[in-house]
C-alpha cells in the first residue's frame, strides 16, 4: 500500500484552476483525469514522466496530459516553487465552456517538458500573474479573459516549442522527447472512454467508432500509458467508483452496475487489484479519516 499509485480527479466546480506552489519537494508518482501544466520559478529538481526523468528548474514548462503518470522530487535542501494549473478533459471537449478551442494546442506532438529561454520565461510568468489574477477576482467577462490567457500561454509556449532543437533538451535518463501525443485521434478515443465507461465498450466498438484497427488502438493505449485497454478502462471505472462510494449512498452493488461492471463480483475483484483492498474497507478507511 505504501507504493499504491495516486490517482486524482478534477473536483472543481469551475473548468479551470491556477495555484502558486511553493517549497515543494516531492510529490508521489500520481496521475490524473485532467490536463495539468507547471511552470517552475525558482529551485531545482526532477520530473518523472511516464517512466522518463527530466531536470527541472527555473524555466521549466511541463504539461501533463491525462492518465500519465508522473512525480517530482527534489533535494531537500533545494526546494522548488512553481505555479500550476488543471484544465478539466471535460471543459476541452465542451465549446460552450471558458477553455474550449484549447485541444488543438494542448495535443500535440511537442515535447511535454520544456526549458524556456529568459525572455519567453518573462512572458509566461506575466501571463500567469494575469490568470491568477482573474481567478481570485470577479471580473466582468472572467471566463472569456481566462480563456483568452490561457490560449494566449499556450500559443507562445507551442511557438517555443516548435523552434528547440531536440538535442538542447535535459533529460537524466534520455535526451529523446516525450512526445505528448503522435496521433490527435488517441485523445479523441481517451475522452470517449471518458465519458462513456459506464457502456459496454470494446476494442472492436471503439474500431468501428473510430475507423482504426485494433492493434493500432492497443499500441496507442501502450505507448500512452503503458498498459492494456482493458486496464485502462478499468481504472477509469474504478476511480468514478471511488467517488460515488464516498459521496452517495448507492450499495456496492449498485455502485458496481452503475460503474459499468457486469458483475458485483467482476467489480469487487478488480476494485482490490487497483486499490488494494476492497470496496466497504475503501468507504471505511476513507470516512475514518474525516472523522
Amino acid at each position: 500500500m505504501a507504493n499504491q499509485l495516486v490517482d486524482l480527479k478534477f473536483s472543481s466546480s469551475s473548468s479551470f484552476v491556477i495555484n502558486r506552489r511553493v517549497q515543494l519537494d516531492y510529490f508521489l508518482p500520481h496521475k490524473h483525469d485532467f490536463v495539468e501544466f507547471y511552470y517552475v520559478y525558482q529551485g531545482t529538481g526532477s520530473e518523472k514522466l511516464n517512466g522518463k526523468e527530466y531536470i527541472i528548474e527555473p524555466g521549466t514548462f511541463c504539461v501533463v496530459l491525462p492518465y500519465q503518470v508522473h512525480q517530482l522530487s527534489t533535494d531537500k535542501s533545494n526546494t522548488v516553487s512553481l505555479i500550476n494549473g488543471e484544465i478539466s478533459l471535460d471543459s476541452i471537449y465542451d465549446t460552450d465552456s471558458a477553455t474550449s478551442d484549447l485541444y488543438e494546442l494542448l495535443f500535440t506532438d511537442l515535447p511535454a517538458i520544456t526549458y524556456l529561454n529568459k525572455k519567453t520565461s518573462l512572458i509566461i510568468e506575466d501571463i500567469l500573474k494575469q490568470l491568477l489574477q482573474e481567478q481570485t477576482n470577479f471580473y466582468i467577462y472572467k471566463n472569456k479573459m481566462i480563456k483568452a490567457k490561457l490560449i494566449e500561454l499556450f500559443i507562445i509556449v507551442n511557438r517555443f516549442r516548435h523552434n528547440l532543437d531536440s538535442s538542447s533538451e535535459k533529460g537524466i535518463s534520455s535526451k529523446t522527447s516525450i512526445n505528448n501525443n503522435s496521433n490527435k485521434l488517441i485523445w479523441e478515443i481517451i475522452y470517449y472512454v471518458h465519458s462513456h465507461y459506464q457502456e459496454n465498450i470494446t476494442l472492436e466498438k471503439l474500431s468501428n467508432i473510430f475507423h482504426l484497427s485494433k492493434p493500432y488502438i492497443s499500441s496507442q493505449f501502450k505507448k500512452q500509458f503503458g498498459q492494456n485497454f482493458i486496464s485502462f478502462l478499468n481504472e477509469v471505472r474504478i476511480k468514478n467508483a471511488c467517488v460515488l462510494i464516498l459521496s452517495t449512498d448507492l450499495s456496492i452493488t449498485e455502485i458496481a452496475f452503475t460503474s459499468g461492471f457486469k458483475s458485483y463480483c467482476s467489480f469487487t475483484r478488480t476494485f482490490h487489484q487497483i486499490k488494494g483492498m476492497s470496496p466497504s474497507k475503501f468507504k471505511q478507511a476513507n470516512l475514518s479519516l474525516k472523522c
